[in-house]
């Protein structure tokens, strides 16, 4: 099937194939039967190392290289060492690659806690966005004026700089002051 231009002026290039009318059944994807975590290694000496190959893991448990070691990961799943191996990152940087033979029970660290999750609500008012409202600015300075609310001249957004630093001193050479004067832009304060 070929789509047409939405003006009908020009003909788009593009085609592809309708779906089925009875769509494929879904597969099962296996759950991984190993994880493998990247610990940063800091400098190229090998003090006794504090893991080692076999030995287990669990859910939560901070895996630190070597005893003094204040750089740790944290075992995303409860199960036994299979193999640990340098691994070189972006840019050089050095991992040691510690790989994790998941198992079918899990086990989790006495420092690992769950804890229950409550929902506190909260009212939070959302400062209007610049990045938007530029588009309006624009139509507003071509058209004569537009009054735009819940945008902040106090703000922090970078956005903020399209109407003031750009398009009106570029259209109409003038200050923010006079911008306010002559009602192109009208911005009411966050309540």
């Amino acid at each position: 099937m070929q789509k047409k231009s939405f003006f009908g002026l020009v003909i788009p290039q593009f085609e592809y194939e309708r779906l089925p009318a009875i769509l494929p059944e879904l597969e099962k994807v296996a759950a991984s039967k190993s994880v493998t975590l990247f610990h940063e290694k800091h400098s190229n000496h090998n003090p006794a190392a504090s893991i080692q190959v076999g030995d287990k893991v669990k859910t939560g448990q901070k895996i630190s290289l070597f005893a003094d070691d204040p750089t740790y990961v944290i075992a995303s799943a409860t199960g036994t060492v299979s193999a640990i191996s340098p691994h070189t990152g972006d840019f050089g940087k050095t991992y040691a690659a510690i790989t994790i033979n998941i198992d079918e029970d899990e086990n989790l660290d006495d420092q690992f806690e769950i804890q229950k999750q409550t929902y506190q609500p909260a009212g939070y008012r959302v400062e209007g966005d610049w990045s938007s409202a530029s588009y309006l600015l624009a139509l507003g300075a071509l058209s004569g004026g537009v009054e735009v609310g819940n945008l902040s001249s106090e703000s922090l957004q970078g956005d903020k700089a399209i109407p003031f630093e750009i398009l009106f001193k570029v259209m109409y050479t003038c200050s923010k002051s006079d911008l306010y004067k002559m009602r192109l832009l009208t911005v009411s304060k966050t309540r």
